[in-house]
């Protein structure tokens, strides 16, 4: 393409003439290739941006519904395996009957945080706190105490029932739950002692709790 002879540094001045009017002639041929690709660049990065904003809004608009779903009042009724240890062995029960009202409220000091109370039928009342994830309700670990009665289905026998008549017990306990509709699961380990008598012990794998929206 091009007949330089590059003898001596005359050549090499030459070529190197020759190249700069080369140039020179394709910038002028296509004046617009430079302006064209910084365009092109630009408009891949406003389409992603585009896009992480759509993506963003849908995530977000999807958490407020479920948050908006998740607010309510509930009927619950409380459910699961237990053991029971204490100085003459263990016993297992199934426990059910357990029943009561159960409202969740959001936590104004948190995005994603929630207020849930417990008011058992016939029984106590306790608050924790929650926390929402997508459509899972995380329950970190929180204390309660809780009046264990005959019509829970128990009949414990290893320890003598005079020492605390009234089974009273101070639970720890920690789960999560799944927002389905107006119903709302949570599954919850426990683990406590009787109150006044810590030498018996609770534990319990999982409780479950289905609530219903009223």
């Amino acid at each position: 393409m091009f007949d330089v002879d590059f003898a001596g540094s005359s050549g090499l001045t030459e070529f190197c003439s020759t190249m700069s009017i080369y140039c020179q002639k394709n910038v002028l041929l296509q004046p617009n290739a430079f302006s064209n690709s910084v365009k092109t660049t630009d408009s891949m990065h406003k389409r992603l941006f585009m896009g992480i904003t759509l993506a963003m809004l849908l995530i977000f608009s999807a958490c407020q519904r479920e948050a908006r779903q998740l607010v309510g009042d509930y009927s619950y009724k409380l459910s699961g395996d237990m053991i029971i240890v204490g100085s003459n062995g263990s016993e297992s029960h199934h426990f059910i009957h357990r029943i009561g009202q159960m409202n969740v409220l959001r936590d104004k000091s948190s995005k994603t945080g929630f207020v849930v109370t417990m008011n058992e039928m016939n029984g106590g009342c306790y608050t924790f706190q929650a926390e929402l994830s997508g459509d899972t309700l995380k329950l970190p670990l929180h204390t309660f105490t809780t009046t264990f009665l005959t019509s829970d289905g128990l009949d414990i026998t290893i320890y003598d029932p005079n020492d605390n008549p009234t089974m009273v017990y101070v639970i720890k306990a920690s789960g999560s739950g799944r927002i389905n509709d107006n119903t709302l699961i949570l599954r919850e380990s426990w683990f406590g002692e009787q109150s006044g008598n810590p030498v018996v012990k609770i534990r319990a794998q999982e409780m479950t709790i289905l609530a219903e929206k009223n």
